[in-house]
């Protein structure tokens, strides 16, 4: 039991990071820098994760769950929401440069709470569905 609350809280401050980075980057106009950048850096780490399988190793076994042999078919996911994430963010950069003034005034003019508070509650269901998963992985074992 208590690796499952290794995981859980490995999930939260995860996730919680992850939310907080944006968050911040929204709300001066720059979310679109995070997504580019986090979309080179997951699809070289999964391209290097497809080739040496070193990384699902380590996470399968941190998590105590099964080895990354049974994840075979969904092995192209992680590649496919890189290239979503690059292209989605790559136009923007060249449209608008660093900072995206129509997003960064709409943040600080009041849209930023809302916003929040919509992040904050998604971010709080994709947490919920990650620790069921791993909860279901370890009692399907």
């Amino acid at each position: 039991m208590p690796n499952l609350f290794k995981a859980a809280f490995l999930i939260f401050v995860d996730l919680g990071s992850v939310l907080l980075l944006l968050l911040i980057l929204s709300y001066y106009g720059m979310s679109h820098i995070y997504l580019l950048l986090s979309g080179v850096l997951y699809l070289c780490l999964s391209v290097y994760d497809c080739r040496t399988g070193r990384l699902s190793e380590i996470y399968a076994l941190m998590l105590s769950l099964p080895g990354h042999e049974g994840i075979g078919r969904l092995s192209w996911l992680p590649k496919l929401l890189s290239v979503v994430s690059i292209s989605y963010s790559l136009p923007l950069l060249v449209e608008h440069g660093l900072f995206i003034e129509a997003q960064r005034l709409s943040m600080q003019r009041g849209l930023f709470p809302q916003f929040v508070l919509w992040s904050v509650a998604a971010a709080g269901a994709i947490m919920a569905v990650a620790v069921c998963t791993v909860i279901f992985n370890r009692e399907k074992r």
